[in-house]
């Protein structure tokens, strides 16, 4: 397979997105199966977390309760997004392997299903984050708008992300466990519970030097401070070109592989 055509793959399974959107929608009933709340434990798992570490956080770092709900409830929103598409990154043709061995559907309708998968509690947390951030400030800002072109990029960011580590991580299981382990410590060192200014030069500088911080930006530094982050900007969209030149490359490659591999 050519680069061209990788693309051209991609391209045409996103016009056609039955196959993709039903399969997320299946994954996720199945996961919510017999639960009482059903998928309302998704924005009621995400307030619970978000009223605790304001509670906690906003007392230890001395700030202003509203000012620190909002930056802790659109941190959190965003990670939980990135965090589920890391995660879900090195296991995407591992799960889909039963289709990948008996059916010739193309390999991006697993990769759109899994951004579809997580688009659903995106924009179901997305509700809380309105009316949480709406209460903290006595009302909802119009930069709230940004969350539309930001949201576009990091599922154009989720799509070679999961071409790229999906392929690696079919070859080395090793590579989804070993994700799932630095989330867990990058998350620590995002500027999510703690404000980067607060902290000194230390905390600007792990801020300016960590990628998930900007991505965070894009949508919490217009509502919070009305300004946009052309740094950031700049930052996440050269990581956007350089992924997609790399996991097309990756994938063009190796796409005869997959079906050995999983």
């Amino acid at each position: 397979m050519t680069f061209t055509e990788a693309n051209m793959e991609i391209y045409q399974t996103l016009r056609a997105p039955y196959t993709w959107v039903t399969f997320a929608w299946e994954e996720l009933r199945d996961r919510y199966q017999r639960s009482a709340l059903g998928m309302l434990w998704i924005p009621v798992s995400f307030l619970l977390f978000v009223g605790v570490k304001v509670l906690v956080f906003s007392k230890l770092n001395q700030s202003d309760i509203g000012a620190f709900s909002i930056h802790v409830v659109i941190g959190y929103w965003i990670w939980q997004t990135l965090n589920a598409f890391a995660i879900d990154s090195g296991h995407v043709f591992v799960r889909a392997g039963g289709y990948i061995k008996s059916s010739p559907l193309p390999y991006s309708v697993y990769v759109l299903q899994a951004l579809f998968r997580n688009t659903v509690p995106f924009l179901s947390n997305f509700l809380i984050t309105l009316v949480v951030c709406g209460l903290a400030s006595g009302g909802l800002s119009v930069h709230f708008l940004w969350v539309f072109p930001a949201y576009l990029v990091f599922s154009l960011n989720a799509i070679w992300l999961f071409f790229l580590v999906g392929i690696i991580g079919a070859r080395y299981r090793d590579i989804g466990h070993l994700i799932q382990t630095m989330m867990r410590v990058l998350f620590f060192i995002t500027p999510i519970i703690w404000i980067p200014s607060q902290l000194g030069r230390t905390g600007e500088l792990i801020a300016l030097l960590n990628p998930f911080a900007h991505y965070i930006n894009l949508v919490r530094d217009p509502v919070a401070t009305g300004s946009v982050p052309v740094l950031s900007w700049l930052i996440v969209l050269s990581i956007t070109v350089i992924g997609w030149g790399l996991a097309t490359l990756a994938y063009s490659h190796n796409r005869r592989n997959i079906v050995h591999w999983v």
